[in-house]
């Protein structure tokens, strides 16, 4: 089960709801990416479980091609590496509180 949690920057006042790194839930793999373009931070489907039983878990990660889910691009996500506001680049996005978890 994956966790969301809510990061504001006090310097810009970017906010962002999304998971601090890679995260998984039962049906899929995400992390956070910045996009660009709509310049938001927010968790993106990188991978899916499927079910392989030539793997002793009975299923195994098939990658996908991540998409923001508002432009329906991939060139624009850039990695987020969990402590720069990625929109002043000068400050860290600190973790107000956990959310919610989701699956």
């Amino acid at each position: 089960m994956g966790n969301l949690y809510n990061f504001k920057c006090d310097g810009c006042g970017f906010t962002a709801e999304c998971s601090h790194g890679r995260d998984r839930g039962f049906v899929a793999v995400v992390q956070p990416l910045f996009c660009s373009k709509c310049k938001t931070l927010k968790n993106i489907r990188i991978g899916t479980y499927v079910t392989d039983k030539s793997q002793l878990t009975g299923y195994r990660v098939e990658d996908v091609m991540p998409v923001c889910d508002e432009c329906n691009e991939s060139k624009n996500l850039v990695l987020w590496d969990g402590m720069t506001c990625p929109i002043c680049q000068k400050r860290p996005l600190w973790m107000k509180d956990a959310w919610i978890c989701w699956d």
